[in-house]
């Protein structure tokens, strides 16, 4: 009884612990400390109000327990009554009395009893009643209130959680505003807070300004400050375009120059350039040392330190930044305006030029110097399909990295000489395999000596056959390629002549217009020059597999053996082919300095030889002896090549081979047929072939 008393009186004193407040949580941001106090404060707050929900549900169970007790200490008290009472109405009747003559004492003994009874219990039942009724609507008020204090400590707790996070992301992430502290200096320092790749602003530049970080590349934290990748954003800008920045920093951009200057110049920087070409080829180059300087010195570049795959094409250190509207550059022309009108550090135009036009795949053909451009990997005439320049701080860390990757692949290196070492020691210890390799070495090196000596003895029986069969073949060797065509020799290459002196050969076609052909000259790619002195054109030069003339002597011995016919074959730079046959060819002897003696023309390429003026009855000459019938020296005037010169004429089978500069060659100068091409188109390739007529 004296619990119940003591805990009825504990909580209608009011002393049960103070009801959570309901209020808003003020918290501050103005820093990164004072988020983290009140998110700590949050948490202590909460600790607290769980404290005490803890110590209302205690209290609410002792008191049912008590609550229990007293219900059952009543219900025994009122037994004790009963029982009572039934003992004194019991004692008053004596034994054997008559009903009648005790009724009416006994009801008024049972009364007075009742009264007395009554009026010593009634007051403590009475205040027991009235404590217990008192005690268990105290009971259900508090179980309502317990009931709207969990509901609203819950609700408490998930505003709280839900605060807490909001701080959290807060206090890595939010945009920087007036209340905000300061976003990192760079990416470096959002890599080391855990961020993705992603736009961010930083700290160290104007408000506002943001750059892609790239924190995947090599370790990440890169802050890119070019990428070209689509050709969307123009980079033919003026100077304050390219002082201030342009683009998108989710796509193409500059960062600025103003930027670059005040990031670089904050602390030491490595630069590294990535590049991509149409075939989806990747490569690098990496800088240690870049930077900046500010817009008095021209934006002047800083850098060195090459490492990487792409080769060192940014040789522009020292080189101050030009635009289409301020030429800095120290080449005689503006390289910027010649080169697309974009930005750069040019020295001399240089070898890079990452902010070319955007040319797209045009492969090995581009205009040269003109696309997005780095020499030493794809070349001048190559416009690149992706690139980026990004730069991160030059740490001691990343000093050491590099150093470790060094001295891990040297390690490697050390590792596989181990390797081998331990390779050699174990063959080495096997004693008795070691002996027989000896032995077998023994045996194969005197069977290599046997078959070495009787190698050469083979050899020299080879070379023996070779030149009996070299005789053999020029007592053999027909006259001609005609005659090796009668002879059953279908198939075109080299054959010696035997009309000529031993050891002269000829190439011979066996498949133009019925084969037989014995080509006298060929030119088709420039390998060997004709400009010859007269004893060369007279004995002849080049490759009979290639180009080559076969020798004024020996034409004229050929020519004047029977009656030829002469068929020449030409073919454009447009793979269009004709010809031109005369149906007599004859060149006289030395004496009559190797005069040309030809008619009869038919074919589709047109007469340059026999019209006007005719080559038929001209001398040959040569760069240095002159027998043309012109004033001056038409093979020194045109190229320096021998030919059967009239006044220089329509035709110059023998002139520069000039490569395919369609009809803008020089006039004259090249290997010429007027009458099909003109006077200004050098031809791909020619051959002079003869035939017995």
């Amino acid at each position: 009884m004296a619990n119940v008393l003591l805990l009825a009186a504990f909580l209608l004193s009011n002393s049960f612990p103070t009801r959570a407040q309901d209020t808003s949580i003020i918290i501050s941001t103005t820093n990164t400390e004072a988020l983290e106090r009140q998110i700590a404060e949050t948490r202590e707050e909460t600790g607290r109000l769980q404290n005490q929900v803890d110590r209302l549900s205690s209290l609410v169970e002792t008191l049912l327990v008590q609550e229990k007790k007293c219900v059952s200490r009543v219900d025994r008290h009122s037994a004790e009554v009963s029982s009572e009472k039934d003992r004194s109405a019991r004692s008053l009747v004596p034994t054997g009395q008559t009903t009648t003559n005790t009724e009416a004492p006994k009801r008024r003994t049972k009364e007075e009893t009742g009264r007395l009874n009554n009026r010593g219990r009634s007051k403590k039942v009475d205040r027991l009643s009235s404590l217990v009724e008192t005690l268990l609507s105290r009971v259900d008020s508090l179980s309502a209130e317990l009931s709207e204090e969990r509901v609203r400590g819950a609700q408490l707790e998930r505003n709280l959680t839900r605060r807490i996070q909001e701080l959290e992301i807060q206090r890595c992430c939010a945009e920087p505003t007036i209340e905000s502290p300061a976003p990192p200096a760079d990416c470096a320092a959002y890599k080391s807070s855990g961020l993705t790749s992603g736009v961010y602003p930083l700290g160290s530049l104007p408000s506002g300004v943001q750059a892609y970080c790239d924190m995947e590349t090599a370790g990440g934290g890169w802050t890119v400050i070019q990428r070209r990748l689509g050709g969307s954003v123009p980079f033919n800008r003026t100077w304050e375009e390219y002082k201030l920045g342009f683009g998108n920093k989710d796509g193409e951009y500059w960062l600025g120059n103003e930027n670059i200057h005040l990031l670089t110049n904050q602390k030491e920087y490595s630069l590294r350039i990535e590049l991509q070409d149409w075939e989806g080829n990747q490569t690098f180059a990496e800088y240690s040392t870049f930077r900046v300087s500010d817009e008095s010195d021209q934006y002047r570049l800083h850098i060195s330190g090459y490492s990487g795959t792409a080769g060192d094409s940014l040789d522009n250190n020292g080189g101050r930044f030009s635009t289409v509207d301020r030429d800095n550059d120290v080449s005689n022309i503006d390289c910027s305006q010649l080169y697309g009108q974009g930005g750069w550090w040019y020295r001399s135009c240089g070898n890079s030029f990452l902010n070319g036009p955007y040319l797209g795949n045009c492969g090995n053909t581009c205009p040269l110097s003109r696309g997005v451009m780095w020499y030493h990997w794809r070349g001048g005439s190559y416009s690149l399909k992706s690139v980026s320049m990004k730069i991160r701080e030059e740490t001691d860390r990343i000093r050491v990295d590099r150093l470790s990757s060094k001295v891990d692949s040297l390690g490697s290196s050390l590792k596989s000489v181990s390797m081998k070492i331990r390779e050699e020691t174990d063959r080495v210890k096997v004693d008795r395999l070691s002996s027989v390799v000896e032995t077998l070495q023994s045996q194969q090196s005197d069977l290599t000596s046997k078959v070495d000596r009787f190698g050469d003895r083979l050899r020299d029986q080879e070379t023996r056959l070779q030149s009996q069969l070299s005789i053999l073949k020029a007592f053999h060797a027909e006259a001609d390629c005609a005659a090796y065509k009668s002879s059953g020799q279908t198939t075109s290459g080299v054959y010696t002549l035997g009309s000529l002196p031993s050891g002269v050969q000829a190439y011979c076609d066996m498949d133009t217009a019925g084969g037989g052909w014995t080509v006298i000259q060929r030119r088709q790619d420039g390998s060997v020059p004709f400009n010859r002195t007269w004893e060369e054109y007279k004995l002849g030069f080049g490759n009979k597999s290639g180009e080559y003339w076969l020798g004024n002597e020996n034409i004229h011995l050929l020519t004047n053996q029977k009656d030829y016919v002469l068929r020449i074959d030409l073919q454009d730079w447009e793979e269009k082919q004709t010809f031109a046959e005369y149906s007599t060819f004859r060149v006289s002897g030395e004496s009559d300095q190797y005069r040309l003696h030809i008619s009869g023309y038919s074919g589709n390429a047109g007469d340059s030889m026999t019209g006007r003026p005719s080559n038929n009855g001209q001398r040959f000459s040569t760069v240095d002896r002159d027998n043309d019938a012109s004033s001056g020296s038409c093979s020194q005037r045109y190229g320096q090549g021998g030919w059967w010169f009239n006044k220089c004429g329509y035709s110059y089978l023998n002139g520069r081979y000039l490569g395919n500069c369609g009809s803008s060659c020089p006039l004259v100068q090249g290997v010429l047929w007027h009458h099909w091409r003109g006077g200004y188109y050098s031809l791909k390739s020619v051959s002079m072939k003869i035939r017995p007529a």
